[in-house]
């Protein structure tokens, strides 16, 4: 999110400072949209780059805790091979 916010600002910014080069940027980005939502299949995948966008965070949380508990059993494991006197 703060990326998203840093990117705003920095757009503004150049916006105020170069407001000739921000409106032809603005056309050509409204251009772009248009051109990709008006077939089905644009529409799709913008959509779907959407929803990936919206997952990456839980995916990476999933991720991490399910490496977490990876590493949990296995020094779980070591410790009741170490209690049992089986890693020698």
């Amino acid at each position: 999110m703060a990326h998203a916010k840093r990117l705003g600002w920095a757009a503004g910014l150049l916006a105020l400072a170069f407001p000739t080069a921000a409106k032809t940027v603005l056309a050509f980005t409204a251009a772009l949209v248009t051109l990709l939502l008006a077939h089905p299949a644009g529409t799709c995948a913008v959509g779907a780059g959407l929803l990936l966008m919206s997952m990456l965070p839980a995916l990476r949380r999933r991720t991490v805790r399910a490496r977490r508990r990876r590493e949990m059993r296995g020094l779980m494991s070591t410790i009741r091979l170490d209690l049992a006197g089986g890693a020698r």
